[in-house]
């Protein structure tokens, strides 16, 4: 576990690198300003954002103890496995019948893959996250998401 640990450490300092060249390569695009931003406003504050985050990764990894061993033993492998085809699963779904159907069956799925028992709590939480996050995008974003996707309505009899 000693060479995991110094993996992390090299890779918490490798995403500190890579975000500070990523901000030099971005600092000539123009920022604007705040109140008009220009194409290198979000590029930039991103940079910047990346590169505290990274520094407070590097100092986590230098400060912490190593307990990788008792970390990984406590992970229920299947339930990643899960996880990660639910999210294949999702990708899937967003081409073939759009977004709110997709993200209703991924969430519920992700929800019942944690050991949530009974189905309307996860029926309802998955609907509710959905339906938000399609308000915020459409509405208050004017980013359009389909509902439905266009093969689906192609097989739909209707």
């Amino acid at each position: 576990m000693l060479l995991q640990k110094k993996i992390y450490k090299l890779a918490a300092c490798f995403l500190l690198i890579f975000g500070i060249c990523y901000l030099v390569l971005v600092w000539k695009i123009p920022f604007g300003s705040f109140s008009k931003p220009n194409s290198g406003f979000l590029p930039k504050v991103s940079g910047v954002m990346f590169i505290i985050l990274a520094a407070l990764n590097v100092l986590a990894e230098f400060k912490k103890p190593d307990t990788t061993s008792e970390e990984l033993d406590s992970v229920d492998w299947k339930k990643a496995a899960l996880f990660v085809f639910t999210c294949v699963l999702y990708v899937v779904l967003l081409s073939t019948v759009g977004y709110l159907i997709g993200t209703v069956i991924s969430l519920f799925l992700m929800i019942k893959f944690t050991g949530f028992k009974g189905n309307l709590i996860p029926i309802i939480t998955s609907l509710a996250v959905s339906l938000f996050f399609y308000f915020i995008f459409y509405k208050l974003l004017s980013v359009p998401l389909p509902l439905v996707s266009e093969t689906l309505l192609n097989v739909l009899p209707f």
